[in-house]
């Protein structure tokens, strides 16, 4: 499984309360990335939906004029388009939220490691170089005193921005990570955060009528086998079906072990 990006959308005002609204509505199990800043250190901060869905704080940063947070919550019902930054008081707040699917299913499982970086009067923003697992989702807030043009090289991508905040992502970590982008000018905060991959699930479409179970894999050919390392096997539509052919060991008309439910419609060979 590989992680892609589904949507994103940005937004800023002076308020408590901040709501952006997503493009469509977000699916179950896909990864939703906030990132907010303040203009004051230690305000107190969270991020809630219309689902009450549950969100984590990744990693903060503070610096001489603004603080960052990155945020994340796997979608356990999916379906939300408005997502809301709440503040201990009315602040001037930006926030950008980007919607990922392909990661681990829940908020435990999903988070890895985390970095920071910070600088003044720079044009490079960066974060302190970290090593997340191959394959991982890499995702970056960033947030400067001026109004900036944010510039990127593959394989890192610019998502969503807002006034003087921007996302940045790679979808598959490789080796050591900094995050880097380019900006006109101005103090900076970057933070930036490893999300997971998540586990492959298959379907095998079974579009022929018969099939040997040999040993402990199914026989379907040379190039594809699935092994069998259960006691039953439901029968769905036209998935996977392991039980229309028993055969016999030594010949005879047909046997079979419990291991395995049959139906009235089992097919022998001798």
């Amino acid at each position: 499984m590989a992680f892609a990006r589904v949507q994103g959308v940005g937004g800023s005002a002076t308020t408590q309360n901040l709501t952006v609204t997503l493009p469509a509505g977000t699916t179950i199990n896909n990864l939703v990335v906030v990132g907010v800043t303040l203009t004051a250190a230690g305000s107190s901060d969270s991020v809630t939906d219309t689902a009450s869905q549950t969100y984590a704080l990744a990693i903060g940063a503070f610096g001489v004029t603004n603080e960052v947070n990155l945020w994340y919550g796997v979608q356990t019902g999916g379906g939300v388009t408005a997502i809301t930054s709440n503040l201990d008081a009315s602040r001037l707040q930006q926030v950008i939220a980007e919607e990922f699917s392909g990661g681990a299913t829940s908020n435990a499982a999903i988070i890895g490691l985390t970095s920071s970086g910070t600088a003044d009067a720079s044009t490079s923003a960066s974060v302190t170089s970290f090593t997340p697992t191959t394959g991982s989702l890499v995702c970056a807030f960033i947030r400067t005193t001026v109004v900036p043009n944010f510039s990127v090289s593959a394989p890192i991508v610019l998502g969503a921005t807002t006034n003087r905040s921007g996302m940045i992502h790679r979808l598959s970590a490789s080796g050591a990570e900094t995050m880097p982008a380019t900006l006109d000018s101005g103090n900076w905060r970057e933070v930036a955060a490893e999300f997971k991959v998540g586990t492959i699930a298959y379907t095998l479409p079974i579009t022929t009528g018969s099939y040997a179970i040999t040993g402990n894999a199914i026989g379907l050919n040379a190039a594809f086998q699935v092994p069998v390392t259960t006691g039953s096997y439901a029968i769905t539509g036209n998935d996977i079906d392991l039980v229309v052919v028993v055969v016999p060991a030594g010949g005879g008309t047909g046997q079979y072990s419990g291991f395995f439910p049959v139906p009235d419609y089992i097919r022998r060979r001798q």
